[in-house]
Order: structure tokens, then sequence, then C-alpha cells
């Protein structure tokens, strides 16, 4: 499992052009051995597996990273390196250079009938009834995304009343659009959020309506 996600340049950065950037944790008996001393604690457990393929235990990712795989997703395996910077103008010159896209990864090995599955459940997510997003983006144009959240303390922490919000889920929300000709892919967070329905779609509302209406 952790060889597949680092297909989607998870557990490494994204080479953007900044400093200081985190390569998160894609976990597996091999990280395990060499980031804990006891023997005890080196071992791996299935369960292990189980719940790093949700993303919980030790799977680390940054919203950029999120953003990146999902912009995989989108591209049906193909990745470019992503900027900040459009372009940068010499004033003197009165000429603007602009940074071309550079692919830098193209996953051909996967067949085109499992990013089609992907793509079509995401659409669900979004269109369909009993979708986690559904109701929460009018139909100005087509998108596709799955809604998630990340727990950061245990369940007992977070029951009953009066619950301290920073041990609330933080709400997740990735996609792109439009999906048969995307443009933009986008993956955001907020913290203590809770739900990615509530909480981290409608963030995501906000940006696509300005971003594809224009």
């Amino acid at each position: 499992m952790s060889d597949f996600l680092s297909k989607f340049n998870l557990g490494a950065t994204t080479q953007i052009d900044i400093g200081h950037e985190k390569a998160g944790v894609v976990p597996n008996p091999s990280w395990k051995k060499n980031n804990f001393k006891s023997r005890e604690n080196q071992s791996w457990y299935k369960g292990e597996t189980v719940i790093a393929g949700i993303g919980q235990g030790y799977m680390l990712t940054t919203p950029l990273q999120l953003a990146f795989a999902t912009s995989m997703i989108a591209n049906k395996g193909k990745s470019y390196k992503p900027h900040l910077v459009k372009g940068i103008t010499d004033s003197g010159l009165n000429k603007t250079e602009y940074i071309e896209p550079v692919m830098v990864n193209y996953l051909d090995d996967i067949d085109l009938n499992h990013w089609e599955i992907i793509h079509k459940g995401m659409k669900a997510v979004i269109n369909q009834k009993g979708g986690t997003a559904y109701g929460m983006f009018d139909n100005n144009y087509p998108l596709a995304g799955k809604t998630g959240s990340s727990q950061i303390y245990s369940l007992e922490k977070t029951k009953g009343d009066n619950v301290p919000e920073e041990f609330l889920d933080h709400g997740l929300f990735i996609g792109f659009a439009p999906p048969e000709n995307p443009k933009i892919a986008l993956a955001i967070i907020v913290e203590n959020g809770i739900s990615g329905r509530t909480a981290a779609a409608p963030v995501a509302k906000k940006i696509l309506d300005v971003f594809l209406e224009e």
C-alpha cells in the first residue's frame, strides 16, 4: 500500500517553489523500524495497515499533498510541478515570462477503467442523494469531490457535551472541476470543523464559484 501511495507523491515533497515544505509520512514496516527504538514498538501489526489505509495512525499529509494527489486523480495519472508564481515580469522591458507546466509523473500503468470508477464515485458524492456533499453545491458547474474528517483524539474524549474545541475532528474536502476537462484541483481543511460536508465543502464552493465563473 505504501508503495502505491508513494506514486501519488505522498510521503515526499511536491517541490513547490517555496522552502521548508514537509514531506509527511506514509508509514510501513520499514518506516516504523527506523523511527522507534524498542523492538516492541518496531513491530508492525496488520491493524496498522488498515488504519493507514483510511489516513489514520501514523499517516501524515499536507493540504498541498492532498491537492497534488487530487490533481493526479483529475488528470488520470498525470502530475505537474506546482508553482505559486505564474510568471515573472521585467518592468524595464515590460515583458512577462510565464512558467510553463512541467509534467513530473504519469501513472500510465493504471487501467483507465480504474480512473473512471473513481471519477464516477467522486461525482456521485456531489450529485447523488446520499452523497456526503449532496446539496452543498449548486449546478452552475460540474464537480467531483470527496468529504472527510481527520480524527485528533480518541472517541472517548470527543463524547458528551461541552467537548473542548481543540478535541474536535478536522473537516476535509478534496475535489476537482470540471470532471471532464479539469481546470482546478483543491484540498480544504478546516481545523476542528468536525465535518467535511458542513465545514470544508462550503469553503471549496466559495473558491470554485470565483475560479470557474470568471
